[in-house]
């Protein structure tokens, strides 16, 4: 009788896999002598079971931790913000880092929002807070990056007078061509 291309001597008996829970057979001496664990080769240096585990949890490039559920890789804080809701996630819900920093996946550093849309309000937010300017009111210089009210262009008046200057004397150096 074989398994797995080797031949048992003597008798043999039906074991579960430790690690893909694959019934296979071994000779009856491999499991008295710490042996006859694993199905193959493979299953013995996969999974929990190799010598490079790191408890499922690993980092991306950008910093994000990704941890292991049921088989699959799934981004912690996907995973800290599910079971803070008590559900799945809906469709275009997105997880935001509140101090911006990827790998905090407390559950109070994460805010579910309901879109990439308000996601991305949120950021304005902050940069106008960053800036020393009030969220409700103001907004940020495209420029300079300096707080001004949400009523004014985009410019602040130092940037957008100097924004007007550059185009007039490009206008100037146009006409003259």
């Amino acid at each position: 009788m074989t398994t797995a291309g080797r031949k048992l001597k003597g008798r043999a008996i039906t074991v579960t896999c430790e690690n893909c829970k694959q019934p296979f057979e071994c000779s009856v001496s491999e499991p008295k002598r710490g042996k006859g664990r694993f199905c193959s080769r493979h299953c013995a240096r996969s999974g929990s079971f190799s010598p490079r585990w790191g408890g499922g949890r690993s980092v991306d490039r950008d910093g994000r931790i990704r941890i292991q559920v049921l088989g699959r890789q799934i981004f912690e804080h996907i995973a800290v913000a599910e079971r803070a809701l008590g559900k799945p996630l809906p469709p275009k819900a997105v997880v935001h880092h509140v101090n911006r920093r990827v790998d905090d996946n407390r559950p109070s550093n994460l805010v579910i929002c309901q879109d990439t849309k308000y996601h991305h309000l949120l950021h304005v937010r902050m940069r106008v807070r960053d800036a020393g300017g009030n969220p409700n009111t103001d907004r940020i210089c495209a420029h300079c990056r300096t707080p001004m009210k949400k009523s004014a262009p985009a410019y602040c008046r130092p940037c957008g007078a100097a924004r007007m200057r550059e185009f007039r004397s490009q206008e100037r150096a146009n006409a003259n061509c």
